[in-house]
């Protein structure tokens, strides 16, 4: 072998592989759900899931999420905004209930930013500190209306 090589378990997703080979760094992500057990590919499903509750009171959507919002969520997100956002003047984003967000997430909300920013506005509300380091980290703090 020309080089060193690691593998380690990776958090519920498989196993993730890092390999140093004539200078490169080569990383490889393995997914094997048939190895694991029932309740953890359970527990796959519900960790990748985010809940959608919008309600509209006029021309103000506001939208709670819960869960997570990232690579695989954030089309659902997406598509929600997409079907009401051009009926309403003010979105309301509720992170109360949102563990976490990524970059995916976060291009869902700029593009939101961009509509809404030629109406009435948008603002997220109740984010929690985690979510709010995310948007300090990315400059998000200063393009988001953050409550």
């Amino acid at each position: 072998m020309d080089g060193y090589e690691h593998s380690f378990p990776r958090r519920l997703s498989g196993d993730v592989k890092i390999g140093i080979r004539g200078g490169g760094v080569e990383m490889t992500v393995s997914r094997n759900y048939a190895a694991q057990s029932k309740d953890q590919r359970d527990h796959i499903e519900e960790v990748n899931t985010v809940n959608i509750t919008k309600n509209t009171n006029g021309t103000n959507l506001n939208i709670v999420l819960e869960g997570r919002l990232d690579t695989t969520t954030a089309p659902e997100l997406e598509q929600a905004l997409k079907y009401d956002m051009d009926a309403a003047n003010e979105l309301t984003l509720d992170f109360s209930k949102l563990d976490y967000i990524s970059s995916a997430g976060l291009r869902v909300l700029l593009s939101a930013h961009k509509a809404m920013s030629k109406k009435g506005g948008m603002k997220v509300v109740n984010a929690n500190e985690m979510v709010k380091e995310v948007f300090d980290v990315t400059g998000f703090a200063d393009i988001l209306t953050i409550v």
